[in-house]
C-alpha cells in the first residue's frame, strides 16, 4: 500500500477503509470547488487594468454596456441613413457633443427630422433617481451615468475612422494613449468625481 493510499485511507484494492470516508471526501470536493469559484470571481473583478481596479466594479461595467448600446445604435443609424443623427454643416470635422437632445430622440425613434422612417435604434431604460440610464424632461432626452452625469461623445463625421483622443495631451502620448482613436464613435463617462479632466477614474469606450 502506497503512502498516498495510506494517507487517503485506501486499501490495496483502492477501497475506503471506512464507510464514513465517502461522505467526508464528497464534502471535501465540494469545499474545493466552492473555493475555486470564489477565486475565479475575485480574479474577474479585481484583476489589474490600465485604469486600476475601478473598471471591474459593477458601476463601471454598467457604463461600458450602456456606451456599447449607443455605439451600436449609432452604427446602425449610419448604415441606414448614411450619416449620424445630427443636423447642420460640420465642414468635415468630427463632432463632440453630450448624450442629450435631438441625437437621442432620433435614435429612440421620436424625431423624424433626421430619422424620417422613425426607426427605433435604441430602447431607453428609465433612470433611478436621475442616475444610470435615460431621463426625459420637458420633452428632451438625456442619458446619464451612475453618478448622474451625461456622457461625452465624439462622432467621426468625415468618416476616416479616426477621432482625436480626448485623453491625449502634450507629453502623455503612448501606446495606451495615442493621438487618435480608430473608431467611428467614442464615448466616455467622467466617472465618480464627475470631472472629465481627471482621467484616472473616467470610463472610456475605446479601452
Amino acid at each position: 500500500m502506497s503512502a498516498f493510499q495510506d494517507a487517503m485511507g485506501m486499501g490495496q484494492e483502492g477501497e475506503s477503509n471506512s464507510p464514513a470516508d465517502g461522505p467526508r471526501k464528497k464534502g471535501w470536493v465540494i469545499y474545493v470547488v466552492a473555493a475555486i469559484g470564489v477565486v475565479i470571481l475575485l480574479a474577474l473583478f479585481l484583476r489589474p487594468s490600465a485604469n486600476g481596479l475601478f473598471l471591474h466594479h459593477p458601476p463601471a461595467f454598467k457604463v461600458k454596456v450602456a456606451m456599447k448600446d449607443v455605439q451600436v445604435a449609432l452604427g446602425h443609424f449610419r448604415i441606414e441613413y448614411g450619416s449620424f443623427p445630427i443636423s447642420g454643416p460640420y465642414k468635415g470635422k468630427d463632432v463632440e457633443l453630450r448624450s442629450e437632445g435631438p441625437l437621442l430622440a432620433a435614435l429612440i425613434g421620436e424625431d423624424s427630422t433626421v430619422n424620417i422612417r422613425m426607426i427605433r435604434f435604441l430602447d431607453p431604460s428609465p433612470a433611478r433617481d436621475g442616475r444610470q440610464s435615460f431621463i426625459k424632461e420637458d420633452g428632451q432626452w438625456r442619458m446619464v451615468d451612475p453618478w448622474g452625469e451625461m456622457y461625452y461623445m465624439a462622432l467621426d463625421v468625415n468618416m476616416d475612422n479616426r477621432i482625436a483622443n480626448p485623453e491625449a495631451k502634450p507629453g502623455n502620448l503612448s501606446d495606451k494613449i495615442p493621438a487618435a482613436v480608430n473608431a467611428s464613435v467614442i464615448i466616455y463617462s467622467a466617472g465618480p468625481d464627475r470631472d472629465p479632466k481627471t482621467w484616472e477614474d473616467n470610463v472610456r469606450s475605446w479601452r
